[in-house]
């Protein structure tokens, strides 16, 4: 909206009360022409209307002829047309083939909600336990479970700590501008793939 404020030395050249005149802007051409009108009411060229003081006011059909004026949203259309055609919708990560450095970045991430749930979870169910933890790692064993279970989880749990760890690394040489070219990028990963591994496994191995 755009708010003229006619002082009253210039409201008594023009012969009218000192008012506030209020014009609304729209985006198309009607602006220059609501500030024309204004201008010219003031001007005497245009009578005084009794609902001045409210604003200029258009006929239904000049208000939908510049609404019309706009640029179109085809946004909506767009998006049915696909929907019609059954395209899947891009970004999609069906239609990507897998490589390595967004595979690792989405598990560098899931590794990362993980560890940061269960480390928390674990420090609540410890203080609010009634017996320590030792307790419990002998009520676990004398259960008596598979030992390939207990060896994929305590694989699992290893690994994801040091993947994220050796991942985070490799991170940090990104921050300071290293190992960006793509075949960097490849060897870097392959080798935090491999330590993590190792390194998980000499984690399980211990007693």
């Amino acid at each position: 909206m755009l708010t003229l404020r006619v002082s009253s030395h210039f409201a008594g050249a023009l012969r009218v009360q000192s008012r506030q005149l209020t014009i609304p802007l729209h985006t198309s051409s009607f602006a220059s022409k609501d500030v024309k009108l204004a201008t010219d009411r003031f001007s005497g060229k245009i009578k005084d209307q009794p609902d001045a003081d409210q604003g200029i006011k258009f006929t239904q059909k000049e208000y939908r002829q510049s609404a019309g004026q706009g640029v179109p949203a085809r946004g909506d259309d767009y998006f049915d047309k696909n929907l019609k055609l059954k395209r899947p919708l891009s970004p999609h990560i069906s239609i990507y083939q897998p490589q390595l450095p967004w595979l690792m970045s989405i598990t560098h991430r899931v590794s990362g909600v993980a560890l940061s749930l269960g480390l928390s979870l674990a420090s609540v169910g410890i203080l609010l336990a009634s017996h320590d933890f030792v307790h419990y790692v002998d009520v676990i064993r004398s259960m008596h479970l598979n030992p390939y279970l207990i060896m994929t989880v305590k694989f699992g749990a290893a690994w994801f700590f040091t993947y994220h760890y050796l991942n985070g690394v490799r991170h940090l040489f990104w921050d300071n501008g290293k190992g960006f070219k793509l075949p960097e990028v490849y060897r870097s990963g392959y080798a935090v793939l491999a330590l993590s591994l190792l390194t998980a496994a000499y984690l399980v191995s211990l007693k």
